[in-house]
């Protein structure tokens, strides 16, 4: 295999260190996320039991009402260490997502080295990957958006992260199809590790987990087309028969999704969210929202990619050296291509007969650009494992990329001292109430936008200063607006 000797062994080891501490700078120091309205703080100290139940509003949403008190949790620890207690919620927030963009990055290199054989290349996938995450969409206006982009904590563990998860997924199973590989005996501990990992990705957010649910699918009829029997009756019998670990695998994300989907479907929450009528052009709308943004320079690098990715197709085929490798690699970017499609008309469908505007979120939109901008980095492995000439200007390629990455108004900074400072201010107000021997204390919000009702968001914030330590007991927090 090529790039196994020498330095290319630790490169992506030294690569991995490096992203991470990059994005974890990121998350920290320029794009913070502090923990700030009634869903950020309502989820923050209470974990949710780890099974469906149609008692509460979102019945299969496990995932994410895990994630959000574990970011709390392990702010308490770090309050415990530093005494900081918003910047600790900075610094646990962005340790979870700088760990899954990590994570999403080499799962992406261990993919595409297997399929590639070629360490250096996978590398510079990964890199091209990455950098179409965050250049795809307009990089010259202030509020800058990528794939892996969130501005509340609760954005963060309800999409972010279980996209990201939804993602590793993907990799994995794209991987195992790709190569063949045997996963693990069904008996083992790892197996069963896999089926843990299934059941909280698919159990996370509707829109997220449909990501994974879609790319199975279309594995699934693949793996069925293939099937060497006349009728499509006798290819469904002869590959239940004949299945592996791996094709059970693809069907309990199916069947898990369904379960989730139908789950959520029936909580009261997406009840009261439904339109009376299924409105198809505010969901068009939004979308087009979405596409108003894509940034010309990246769309015009993928355009060109693509152009030439079918060229070079056709040349093969004309040329009578079109050989197995050339079908099978194809063949994921037609899942990835279909897999895109159909979570677009997917998220169309839910979000026509629900919240219109939803779908103007990239965070939602995620799952389609996921595996839209996996398909082009294939197209680019495709062409630069045919023509290696084409390796020569690839580096330049990718630092156009990255440079329009930089090449904003705003270089990607959310900083916002003032949410900082009032939420140290609200945790001030209430500890001084407390060493006076209070049990009741009002604190200060801003009167503009301010999203959730006052009488929830005072029980939720004290519940989680008490419960990280804040406080030494639960305090009755009302709240005083002040502004225009």
């Amino acid at each position: 295999m090529q790039g196994e000797s020498g330095i290319w062994r630790c490169v992506p080891w030294l690569g991995g260190v490096t992203f991470f501490a990059f994005m974890l700078y990121f998350y920290v120091h320029v794009m913070p996320v502090v923990a700030w309205n009634g869903d950020d703080w309502q989820y923050l100290s209470q974990f949710r039991d780890m099974f469906p139940s149609l008692t509460r509003g979102n019945p299969a949403r496990i995932l994410p009402e895990v994630l959000q008190p574990l970011v709390g949790w392990m702010a308490a620890l770090l309050y415990a260490l530093c005494g900081d207690y918003v910047q600790s919620l900075v610094w646990s927030h962005a340790l979870l997502l700088a760990t899954g963009v990590t994570a999403l990055g080499v799962a992406l290199y261990w993919f595409l080295r297997g399929i590639l054989r070629d360490a250096p290349l996978a590398l510079f996938a990964v890199a091209f990957f990455l950098a179409l995450s965050f250049s795809l969409f307009k990089s010259r206006v202030a509020a800058n958006i990528f794939l892996f982009s969130s501005d509340c904590l609760t954005l963060s563990t309800f999409y972010v992260l279980p996209n990201l998860l939804n993602s590793l997924v993907v990799c994995g199973i794209l991987c195992l199809h790709a190569t063949g590989a045997c996963l693990c005996p069904p008996g083992s501990l790892r197996a069963g590790c896999c089926v843990l990992l299934l059941f909280l990705a698919q159990f996370s957010m509707t829109f997220c987990s449909a990501l994974a649910a879609a790319v199975a699918g279309w594995l699934l009829v693949l793996r069925l087309w293939r099937r060497p029997e006349a009728s499509l009756r006798a290819k469904i019998t002869a590959y239940a028969r004949a299945g592996t670990f791996f094709d059970a695998l693809l069907v309990i994300i199916l069947v898990f999704w369904t379960i989730a989907a139908v789950l959520d479907s029936s909580g009261g929450r997406f009840s009261r969210l439904q339109h009376a009528h299924w409105d198809f052009a505010g969901a068009w709308q939004s979308l087009a929202g979405v596409l108003a943004q894509v940034n010309p320079a990246t769309c015009a690098v993928v355009i060109v990619l693509l152009i030439a990715v079918c060229v070079h197709g056709v040349r093969k085929r004309l040329g009578g050296i079109w050989r197995d490798e050339d079908g099978r690699f194809l063949e994921l970017i037609a899942v990835c291509a279909v897999s895109a499609a159909t979570l677009v008309c997917l998220d169309l469908l839910i979000v026509a007969k629900t919240v219109s505007n939803l779908i103007g979120r990239i965070s939602v939109l995620y799952n389609a650009v996921f595996c839209s901008v996996l398909a082009v980095t294939l197209c680019a492995c495709y062409l630069l494992r045919d023509v290696p000439c084409l390796k020569l200007i690839a580096p330049l390629l990718l630092a156009v990329l990255f440079v329009e990455c930089a090449n904003a108004e705003k270089p990607w900074a959310r900083q916002n001292p003032v949410e900082h400072a009032i939420v140290a201010q609200w945790i001030q107000d209430v500890r001084a109430a407390q060493e006076r021997g209070e049990t009741a204390v009002s604190i200060t919000v801003p009167k503009a936008e301010w999203p959730h009702p006052k009488e929830t968001f005072g029980k939720f914030l004290s519940r989680a200063f008490f419960a990280h330590g804040v406080t030494m007991r639960p305090m009755d927090i009302t709240l005083r607006e002040t502004g225009p």
